[in-house]
């Protein structure tokens, strides 16, 4: 069984804690989180987590990967230290807030002999679920996407402004702006 590190214990940290518990491969044995009140409700939820406040204190744990779940904008100030974990990453959408950030992060990680795979958990989202739809009924040879940098305003309607979310700086500025199937 691999024992993974889970950076980021908020939303997205805490859907992997809840799949890993039909996992029989993998179990999540360390978390963390520089929120303490986060910690505290990972803590509540998972006793038998062993958290911490500090990056540092991962490398005790005897990890086989982490999994990175922080927002956005964190990843550009922690980067060089997690990959000098030099461990396999699994690291949330999206790869980088921009083309150079993205390619920086794909360049130290290499450099650092860390595999990185990117995560994208959207499998509720509609054009996903349009998409694979299209994909069972028709044979589709090719699937083209084009990427859009330019939103400026917050990513969820939900989300303040103020929050994390809804400034671009933080987020980045990705966007699927259009899907192109070939098919026969």
């Amino acid at each position: 069984m691999l024992r993974i590190g889970l950076i980021g214990l908020g939303n997205q940290g805490t859907e992997y804690l809840i799949a890993q518990d039909d996992c029989k491969s993998l179990q999540i044995v360390t978390g963390f989180d520089i929120n303490e009140q986060t910690r505290n409700r990972a803590s509540e939820d998972w006793p038998a987590l062993q958290l911490t406040g500090s990056l540092d204190e991962l490398m005790g744990h005897n990890l086989d990967g982490l999994i990175l779940a922080l927002p956005h904008h964190v990843y550009a100030e922690e980067w060089d230290k997690l990959v000098s974990l030099k461990l396999p990453m699994l690291k949330e959408k999206p790869l980088g807030r921009n083309l150079t950030e993205a390619r920086s992060f794909v360049r130290k990680a290499r450099e650092n002999g860390c595999p990185l795979q990117t995560a994208i958990q959207r499998r509720e989202q509609p054009s996903y679920k349009y998409l694979l739809d299209v994909l069972k009924t028709r044979k589709v040879n090719d699937v083209h996407f084009m990427m859009h940098l330019g939103f400026e305003q917050p990513v969820n309607s939900n989300q303040s402004s103020e929050q994390w979310r809804g400034k671009y700086n933080k987020v980045g500025r990705w966007g699927i702006t259009g899907l192109w199937l070939s098919h026969d």
